[in-house]
């Protein structure tokens, strides 16, 4: 809906700021609970119900607030004929989203890494609620500027930094330097969450937007679930080096993925 919406010149930003309002509520989210269950000492229960009403909210909203745009259902013309397929450009894009999203396995393995490091369990929601402060704060940003700029060179150093934080956290041996690079690693979602999303957006044709969108999550939650295994198994069965080294290695095959296929991904005219 975001991209049926949003003029193609925008369409970075409104994504960027879509991440940005998601990690908002992120950080929003564990502090009422913390100041619910410590300050005010509700019960659990108490608070699980309080959760609800945002909830509810969304769902109204989405009933009763929101209006899809009408597409007209005349006959495409014969040079569109075509546009109700999926394109080559898109699946070339799946595929190096799909080879990125199998190095970025879940965060909880960076919880087990930052005991390693001597963070204390009181620190770490500071240390994830200051994370996503990081990507609400410039995520819309960072949108803007896939706006101006090919997305895909967003992308590339976008993941090319995550190698980078990746290929360091083994060597953060102390509380502060654990905590610089977990700051820091928010950096790299900045800069490619929303410039991804509108990417997908700009390869899918409206017509079938839906169905490239539903491919797009598809296809990322099974391989961030894969890569999540694989990590897993690397982290405990060879060493926490092997695992963030083996990540930052498929980020770095997924850079190279994007640079490779420039000439493969460009915008075809009957998605925007």
């Amino acid at each position: 809906m975001i991209a049926d919406v949003t003029p193609l010149e925008s369409r970075g930003r409104a994504f960027g700021f879509q991440r940005a309002l998601d990690h908002t509520g992120a950080v929003i989210g564990p502090l009422l609970a913390i100041l619910f269950l410590d300050a005010m000492h509700l019960p659990m229960r108490t608070v699980f119900m309080i959760a609800v009403i945002p909830g509810a909210i969304g769902v109204l909203l989405l009933f009763f607030g929101l209006r899809e745009v009408r597409r007209e259902n005349a006959a495409p013309h014969p040079t569109t004929q075509r546009s109700n397929n999926l394109t080559a450009p898109f699946w070339y894009a799946l595929a190096a989203i799909a080879l990125f999203s199998l190095a970025n396995s879940s965060d909880a393995y960076l919880l087990l890494q930052a005991h390693a490091a001597g963070v204390a369990t009181g620190m770490l929601p500071v240390l994830w609620a200051a994370h996503h402060v990081i990507k609400s704060l410039f995520s819309t940003q960072a949108g803007a500027r896939s706006d101006r700029f090919d997305r895909r060179h967003l992308l590339a150093h976008g993941w090319f930094l995550y190698a980078i934080i990746y290929f360091a956290f083994p060597f953060a041996h102390s509380m502060w330097a654990f905590v610089a690079l977990f700051v820091a690693y928010a950096i790299p979602f900045t800069l490619t969450e929303g410039a991804e999303r509108a990417w997908i957006g700009d390869l899918v044709p409206a017509e079938v937007r839906g169905r490239g969108f539903g491919l797009y999550y598809l296809a990322t939650g099974m391989f961030v679930l894969a890569g999540t295994a694989i990590f897993g198994v690397l982290y405990q069965s060879v060493s926490p080096r092997a695992a963030f080294f083996t990540g930052g290695a498929i980020a770095l095959i997924a850079v190279a993925a994007i640079i490779a296929g420039r000439g493969k991904t460009a915008t075809p005219p009957a998605a925007r």
